[in-house]
């Protein structure tokens, strides 16, 4: 796993965290005296600056009354998530667009991609 991927993990893995911190009706500060952080610690994962270990994930998903892996990203959505950002395009050249565009085609192509797409909208 690369640096992108693994801080979308952790973005999506924040994303969780306030979800369900929401859904329960808790504030970051009661979450935070619940496991014994500050709120500073909870706003920066659920903004996925801050990468708990898992024995936090642990006490984070017993507060909320989720299991462990429900604050984990669904795996579809983390592996269907571009990695590619308007940062990274900024460097390819005109030229290489074509490409870039024929290389993704080729790839949706070979993993079926364009196929589940089409089928999940019909």
């Amino acid at each position: 796993m690369n640096q992108k991927q693994r801080q979308r993990l952790y973005d999506l893995l924040g994303d969780n965290v306030k979800k369900y911190r929401s859904q329960k009706g808790l504030t970051q500060e009661q979450l935070a005296n619940e496991i014994a952080l500050t709120r500073t610690s909870i706003v920066n994962i659920e903004q996925g600056r801050q990468h708990p270990p898992l024995y936090l994930l642990f006490d984070i998903a017993k507060v909320l009354g989720v299991e462990l892996g429900t604050l984990l990203p669904d795996e579809t959505v983390f592996l269907n998530t571009s990695l590619i950002d308007e940062e990274s395009l900024k460097d390819i050249s005109e030229k290489d667009v074509p490409k870039l565009t024929s290389f993704v085609a080729d790839f949706m192509k070979k993993t079926g991609s364009h196929e589940q797409k089409t089928a999940k909208t019909d």
